[in-house]
């Protein structure tokens, strides 16, 4: 997991980079260096604008994957304790059955949804969102 994460981290590393370069390079190399022209936008939609006014791929921002994560729930637990627990031994968490659990992006509690099965040739979990959390709590 911690490889998975670690290739999530370069890869949005990296679009950022570009992200960051194509923001700072005038229209006329961003053109040269990327082989696409720096198109016109519409009378009906603006550009999304970055630092120092340059237009910003936000196709290219989109596509940047981050890691989405479920909590189903936790507990404080001394380090002695911790260090004691054995295989088959069970941790309870502060969920109830049935309680909303909470969905991270980035460490951000994004929204909350409750644990259902997807049934198919491999029965998986998922969760149905049941609540967005607002723009400006996330």
């Amino acid at each position: 997991m911690a490889e998975t994460e670690s290739m999530q981290a370069g890869e949005a590393a990296a679009a950022e980079a570009e992200i960051a370069a194509a923001v700072e390079a005038p229209a006329e190399r961003r053109q040269a260096t990327s082989g696409n022209p720096v198109e016109p936008q519409s009378q009906d939609k603006k550009p999304a604008v970055g630092i120092g006014g340059s237009v910003v791929d936000l196709k290219r921002i989109q596509s940047i994957k981050v890691l989405v994560q479920a909590v189903l729930g936790g507990i404080s637990m001394p380090v002695s304790k911790l260090s004691e627990l054995k295989e088959g031994e069970i941790i309870p968490l502060g969920t109830k059955i049935g309680e909303p659990i909470d969905i991270l992006t980035n460490g951000q509690l994004i929204a909350r949804g409750e644990i259902v099965v997807i049934e198919g040739p491999e029965n998986k979990f998922g969760i149905q969102i049941t609540s967005l959390e607002p723009q400006g709590n996330a």
